[in-house]
Parts: C-alpha cells; structure tokens; sequence
C-alpha cells in the first residue's frame, strides 16, 4: 500500500515539474515569436518548423509533447482561449489557420492550409510550389485523435469530428462527422 502511494506521489511531482520546466522554457523563447496569452502551458516539447509568419495564442492554451507548429512568411495563425492541442498534432500554415475558443485537439491530428502543387508531370513536385487555402475551424470543436484536417475546409461551432476522419469539405455546425472521406453522421441535440 505505501509503496503504490509514495509511486504515485513521485510520479506526479515529476510530471508537475516536468510540466512547469516546459512551461517555462517554452513561454521564455516562444514569446519571443509567438503572441502568447496568459497561463499557457507546455508538457513537453514543442518543434517550430517555421518562424517568419505571425502566431497568436490565447489564453489559457495547452500544448501536449511533440506538437509542430509552424507558420511561413507572411501566414498566420490564431489559437483562441481554453484551446488544447494534444501530442504529436501538427499545425501548418503557409496562409491561415484560425481556431475557436474551447476547442479541443485530440492526438496526432493533421491542420494545414496547404498541398503540395503536383499537376506538372513534367516538373519535379519539389519544385512546383504550394497550393494554400484558409482553414477556419469554430469555438467548442472536438477534433478526434488522428484526424486530418485539408485546406480551404471551414468547421462551425459546436461540431464533432471522430477519430481518423479525413474532413476535405466543410462541416457545419454541431455536425458529427466520421469516416475517409469524412461524412456526417448526426447533428448534436437532435
């Protein structure tokens, strides 16, 4: 019985300095790129693959380990309050990407505003640019875990989108969508 307890109890110190050490560090270097709102905090790492665009993040934001988030020159994005975004997610912006406030990002979710070009079968895809369309994405949104979330796709408020859905068109709101290629399933409150 004391051993589960003291176990427990370290555990959770660890995980709470762990935390905070993130916090912090994440806080320090990330301020000075991002437009960081109060009480976000960090459990764990977070990789920036692109640092010239514009990121504002509100209030009261959580970020799981490993997430990416990156805008290029001349893209933004914007992460309203009490947003979580969950391990391994993936934030991509070479245009824009706005999310709600109370919206929540599951696990190793996929959000960019952007494809490769590749029409040209005579020129390399590495060479053919970007094809990029805004991502909007409402207030009180569950993104599953897995889900991959295309450009030019807006999501309205209150909607769900299951886990390892593919969401190339728009949602509505309070919809639930599931399946590759996502489709709705129910609407919330019906």
């Amino acid at each position: 019985m004391t051993k589960g307890i003291i176990g427990k109890a370290l555990v959770k110190a660890v995980m709470s300095f762990r935390e905070l050490y993130y916090t912090t560090i994440n806080r320090i270097f990330l301020g000075l790129i991002w437009d960081l709102g109060k009480s976000c905090a960090f459990e764990g790492a977070i990789y920036v693959p692109a640092v010239k665009g514009n990121v504002k993040v509100g209030d009261n934001v959580r970020f799981g380990p490993f997430v990416r988030i990156g805008a290029t020159e001349g893209a933004k994005i914007i992460i309203g309050d009490n947003v979580s975004v969950n391990q391994g997610s993936f934030i991509i912006s070479r245009e824009s990407i706005v999310i709600g406030n109370n919206t929540r990002v599951g696990e190793y979710v996929s959000i960019r505003d952007n494809d490769h070009e590749w029409r040209d079968k005579n020129t390399p895809i590495l060479q053919q640019g970007f094809i990029t369309n805004a991502v909007e994405i409402g207030s009180d949104v569950w993104i599953g875990r897995n889900v991959v979330i295309s450009k030019g796709v807006k999501i309205g408020d209150g909607a769900v989108i299951g886990a390892n859905a593919v969401i190339t068109k728009n949602v509505n709101q309070y919809e639930v969508v599931v399946g590759n290629p996502g489709r709705v399933i129910k609407v919330r409150g019906e």
